[in-house]
């Protein structure tokens, strides 16, 4: 079944410019192209829908609590620099110099 649409200037424009390219051989190329990333770039079913609105409120509500994508610990509730002392910091008399060997 063969049908005609017209797209308009626009569309007309972006296919002259790809099939200068040489890459597609000729326009009907380029629509079915489109066509097939269009339909790839679809969500599959209502129920991957589904999915990435439940990822996208966890997202939201560990946001809201202040929870980093690093680390679930709330922003309030991490150590501030005055509180926090590197774990295996140096001694002043284990301290070397290289430029000293």
């Amino acid at each position: 079944m063969s049908r005609t649409y017209t797209p308009g200037p626009e569309a007309d424009a972006i296919v002259e410019q790809l099939l200068a390219t040489g890459n597609y051989p000729s326009a009907d190329e380029i629509v079915l192209a489109s066509l097939q990333l269009l339909q790839a770039s679809e969500p599959e079913s209502e129920a991957e829908l589904e999915e990435l609105r439940r990822l996208i409120a966890e997202g939201d509500a560990a946001y809201a609590r202040g929870a980093t994508a690093f680390t679930s610990t709330p922003r309030n509730s991490l150590p501030t620099s005055k509180s926090w002392e590197p774990v295996n910091r140096p001694r002043e008399a284990d301290r070397h110099d290289p430029r000293e060997a």
